[in-house]
């Protein structure tokens, strides 16, 4: 079976089709600033001609564009999607308080890396925010933590200060020191994340006992490679893979649609 996922983030929409072998060519990518239902729907035209056959999916965190995707997934695969809903889930534990409050978009994380890699684990999936999960050794969801992304950092302190400009999102990580406000900014913004990052996973490792397997997900995952911990896997698909999982575990259990 493939699964058309439409995964809304607060950045940007990502739409794929995810079949038994993978990820079904590239995901189509636009900023959810500009979504709407055309918009949904152009990006599934093409998929529902390879794939006329597909369930659709939809992970969303913005409450606003979540009914335009469904009814666009209605109207070009003839059938309503199902949408991520953590408080949906009986198959794992989902030690979260209260468990509906919990991010779609963390929840398919979490099923992504459990599908494909096991557990324990420690996903970090750099979005606009950041977030931090953790799957025990029993393979249930045990919580983490969530970070503003670089991006939101900056944009912070352009907002919350009289003088400090905007600046770009560094892409590779800047030198120490930096001599221009400028470069400090991008600097501050980069290092303060990597080195948050990296703390925060080395105590998760060791709450966990050691062994847990890191993996590194989202639109800036590339970007934080070099990070010194040991065994990262880099897998910018993982939302993807976790959605279909949800799908598979929410049509045994005949879950409704949107």
């Amino acid at each position: 079976m493939v699964h058309v996922v439409v995964g809304i983030g607060n950045t940007n929409c990502r739409v794929a089709a995810v079949g038994p072998s993978g990820i079904e060519g590239s995901p189509v990518v636009f900023p959810s600033a500009s979504a709407d239902r055309d918009a949904f729907i152009g990006a599934l035209q093409g998929l529902r001609q390879r794939f006329p056959k597909a369930v659709c999916v939809v992970c969303s965190v913005v409450p606003r564009l979540t009914q335009a995707a469904a009814q666009a997934c209605r109207s070009v695969f003839s059938a309503p999607p199902l949408e991520v809903r953590p408080e949906m889930v009986s198959w794992m534990g989902l030690r979260y308080e209260p468990v509906s409050a919990l991010g779609a978009d963390r929840l398919c994380v979490v099923l992504g890396a459990r599908s494909r890699y096991g557990y324990p684990s420690i996903t970090v999936d750099f979005g606009t925010a950041v977030t931090v999960n953790v799957l025990d050794a029993a393979g249930d969801f045990a919580g983490g933590c969530i970070l503003p992304g670089i991006e939101l950092s900056l944009r912070a302190l352009k907002e919350g200060t009289a003088q400090l400009p905007s600046v770009e999102v560094p892409t590779v990580a800047p030198p120490l020191p930096a001599r221009n406000t400028h470069d400090a900014l991008r600097t501050g913004a980069y290092w303060c994340l990597r080195f948050g990052v990296e703390g925060i996973v080395r105590e998760l490792r060791r709450v966990l006992g050691g062994n847990a397997m890191v993996l590194f997900t989202g639109g800036g995952a590339e970007v934080f490679g070099e990070i010194p911990v040991e065994g990262i896997i880099t897998d910018p698909y993982l939302l993807f893979f976790g959605a279909a999982e949800y799908v598979a575990h929410a049509l045994v259990a005949r879950r409704p649609g949107i």
